[in-house]
This record gives C-alpha cells, sequence and structure tokens, in this order.
C-alpha cells in the first residue's frame, strides 16, 4: 500500500483508494491515507506538511469531532504547542506554525459508505453546542461550500445572518450574536471497518481461527474437542514466562475486543492504542484442564456450561505480575470484597474502566479475560470460596458469586484455574493533550 500526501492544499482524500479501487496508484493526485481524514503539521523553515502518527490521527479526529472543544495541547518532548481549531494555528513560535485536516468527499454518490458529514453547531449557553436542523445545516453548508461570507435564513419568526469567517450567528432584530462552529460527524473504526479496505474490508462473516473462543457461547460437546486447544498464533515460549503478541488492526480479533470493549466506554471519549494476546503456557494449561472438568460436572447436572470474557480494570504496575502469575484471589480486598474474597470481572468495561489508573501519557490497562463462570450465586462480604450448592456438607460449591442472580454485571471467582488473562487492552481518554 502506497500512503502519501500532496503538499498542495484544496485536494481531497482520493476515496477509490479508500475503498480498494484506485486504478491510478502512484499516479493518483489525491492523498492516499488510512483514513477518510488525515491531520498534519506545517514545518516554518520549510513550509513541508509532515503527518501526525496513526494513534495521534483519530486522538486529534476525536478531539476536533466535538464542538465544546476548542484548544488542545500538542506535547513534544520538552515542547507544548496550543493547537486552535478555529484558526488551525499553533500558539508557540517554534518549528511549527500551522495544522491541517485533510478530508474525503462530501459527495454520497462518489462515497456511499462513509462520505464526509459537517455540522454546523450554535452555542447556547457557556457550555452547550446545539445543532441547527437539517435544512438550516443544508443551506448553511451549500453557502460554505460555495464560498459566500455571509448566509441568512430565518426561524421560528427571527431572521439571522451568519458570518462564516467571524464564526458568529446575528439576530438581525436585536443584534444578539452567538458563536458558531463547523465540525465534521465522527467515524468510527467499527463503523466503516467492512468497506474501508485500509481497514482491511473484514466481512460481518469473516471468522478469526480462534472465533469460537471468542463468542461466549457454551462449550461444544467434549467428543469435538480438539487435542491441541492453543492458538494457532502462539509462538513457543522456551525461557519465558509469557509473552504478550500485539494484535494487528487487520485481525478480526481486534475488532471483535474494539466492539466489545466501546459497548459501554464511546469511542469518541476512549481511544484503544494497542490491544495484545497473553501468552502463558502454564496458565493456558491450568484452565483448559479446569474447564473440561468443569464441563464434565455441570453435564452431571444436565446444565449448560457458561464461559465468557469478562473484563478487569488494573495498574500499569500489575500488568505484568498478572501475566506472569495470573490474577490472584489471595490478594483481594484491595478495591471491596462486597461480593466476596476473589478476583472481580466486570460484563461492561466502563465498570472495570473505574479500577484503572492513569499511567504515563494517560495510558490505562484493562483485561478482556477469559472466565469460566460456571453456576454462580450472589455473593456476601464473608465468603472466601463460593457457597454450597445445597445444605448437603457434601455437596459441591458454587463455581462463582455474582451481585446479582437474574442480570449479573459483577463476577467474583475464588480459583485461580477459573480465569486466564487473554487479551490485554492499552487505551486512554480522549482529553484536550496530544503526545506527539
Amino acid at each position: 500500500l502506497w500512503f502519501r500526501t500532496q503538499q498542495a492544499d484544496d485536494i481531497e482524500i482520493c476515496d477509490n483508494f479508500l475503498l480498494g479501487s484506485c486504478a491510478s496508484g502512484i499516479e493518483c493526485h489525491r492523498h492516499h491515507t488510512k483514513y477518510p481524514y488525515h491531520w498534519q503539521v506545517r514545518r516554518k523553515d520549510t513550509g513541508e506538511w509532515i503527518s501526525f502518527s496513526d494513534q495521534n490521527q483519530e486522538h486529534l479526529e476525536k478531539l476536533y469531532c466535538t464542538p465544546e472543544v476548542r484548544r488542545v495541547s500538542i506535547k513534544s518532548g520538552w515542547q507544548t504547542w496550543q493547537l486552535d481549531f478555529q484558526t488551525m494555528t499553533l500558539d508557540q513560535d517554534w518549528n511549527y506554525d500551522r495544522v491541517r485536516r485533510l478530508s474525503n468527499s462530501t459527495s454520497m454518490e462518489v462515497n456511499p459508505h462513509f462520505p464526509t458529514v459537517w455540522t454546523f453547531y450554535w452555542k447556547d449557553t457557556c457550555t452547550t453546542w446545539e445543532e441547527y436542523t437539517r435544512d438550516i445545516n443544508s443551506e448553511l453548508e451549500v453557502a460554505f461550500q460555495v464560498g459566500k461570507r455571509t448566509h441568512h435564513f430565518r426561524i421560528n419568526g427571527q431572521n439571522y445572518t451568519v458570518f462564516f469567517k467571524r464564526a458568529i450567528q446575528k439576530n438581525k432584530s436585536t443584534g444578539f450574536t452567538r458563536k458558531i462552529r463547523r465540525r465534521p460527524a465522527f467515524r468510527s473504526t467499527s463503523s466503516m471497518q467492512l468497506h474501508l479496505k485500509m481497514l482491511g474490508g473484514l466481512s460481518s462473516k469473516t471468522v478469526s481461527n480462534c472465533s469460537n473462543t471468542i463468542t461466549g457461547q457454551p462449550l461444544p460437546a467434549l467428543t469435538h474437542l480438539q487435542a491441541d486447544n492453543y492458538l494457532p498464533t502462539w509462538e513457543p515460549q522456551y525461557h519465558e514466562d509469557f509473552t504478550k503478541t500485539l494484535v494487528e488492526p487487520l485481525e478480526q480479533d481486534f475488532f471483535w475486543v474494539h466492539q466489545r470493549f466501546h459497548e459501554t466506554l464511546p469511542e469518541n471519549k476512549f481511544l484503544i492504542q494497542e490491544i495484545f494476546r497473553v501468552h502463558n503456557r502454564n496458565y493456558w494449561d491450568k484452565y483448559m484442564i479446569h474447564k473440561k472438568y468443569m464441563s464434565l460436572q455441570l453435564a452431571k447436572d444436565g446444565e449448560s456450561y457458561n464461559e465468557a470474557f469478562l473484563f478487569h480494570g488494573t495498574r500499569r504496575n500489575a500488568v505484568d505480575p498478572i501475566c506472569k502469575h495470573n490474577f490472584d484471589p489471595r490478594i483481594a480486598g484491595k478495591n471491596g470484597t462486597m461480593y466476596g474474597h476473589g478476583s472481580y470481572f466486570a460484563r461492561d468495561s466502563e465498570y472495570s474502566h473505574g479500577f484503572t489508573l492513569q499511567g504515563k501519557n494517560s495510558d490505562c490497562y484493562m483485561f478482556l479475560a477469559k472466565v469460566l463462570v460456571g453456576r454462580s450465586t450472589v455473593g456476601k462480604p464473608s465468603f472466601r470460596r463460593p457457597p454450597l450448592l445445597h445444605k448437603n456438607t457434601c455437596s459441591g460449591l458454587y463455581d462463582s458469586c455474582v451481585n446479582n442472580s437474574s442480570d449479573p454485571s459483577i463476577y467474583v471467582i475464588f480459583d485461580k484455574c477459573q480465569m486466564y488473562p487473554y487479551f490485554l487492552i492499552r487505551y486512554m481518554e480522549v482529553k484536550g493533550v496530544v503526545y506527539a
């Protein structure tokens, strides 16, 4: 793939390239970029436009698509710039002076899947920005695109004039003015996944080699179990207790984890930076052995198996110890023991985010773990193991404790063999600071 940008202004990103059908190749006069947007900064001495990193591309885009955000900080080493989104200028008179955002077409005919959609906002209060109605927004966009300096419109019996360069709206009768802003609608990676060829253009029917392990479906009959349940992507470990392998953005597993993570943490406020698979053969073996044992015990009672992918937020200094030693229910209590003295997992990433602590460059860490939840019951603070299934002292135990028996969202596990740190997610909360 030939990613490249032109130095001239007023050139669009090539939609044919984004959709995988640019016949011109390297001779195309448009920009060839990974996304339908692209951020660059200009060197003051040479006038050359230089691209931000892939990670910063999505971070800047999310901030820019938020109308409340006027300025953001860009940090590089010991230098810090203030970027003004309205003027696209940097405040410090150092090596760089301007920023630009490249964009693809706004035409549905050119790109029916993810054209750029611009929205005009007006400031209602000190902090609230409201969208104009669809009709008024269309009028304003047409006027802006043809280069008009002003546009007049009438709504609710009042006449207004919009001054595009000054970014204000003025009531003709009262003279009262309001600030306005024009920002694009945010296009999430997942929303473009099927058609954006730079992300692989994955079909909704595409599955990876381990897709059956991440659907959360019941365990198949034991006669259908493969002899070796290690992932094909795992490499032999010789002198290492564990390894972390990067999940590439083009992989279906990345797409799946991305979707699960953003079910409760919105994409415009949180940015996934990297996803890793954790390889620890010792604890994976123990997990798989216990998985077979539990399925046999449940089958005796005619119950279905229940294995789930659950979230576990943690601090940076706990990431490698968990990868090496697994989750440890013996050290429970740091974040409470409301449902028992065990390792806590959550159905929703939003809940687990509350137990992370931002580290360097605002990084946060969360595991998406495989958990054998089995038969669950509501936990109590005094529990150091699951209670008996029946009053009979020879009865077996429940497999886990939960916060709610009818709709559980928090799970407590007391046995290390019932959990495995499968995926590690490094992410950040989108704030007004970009680390270049």
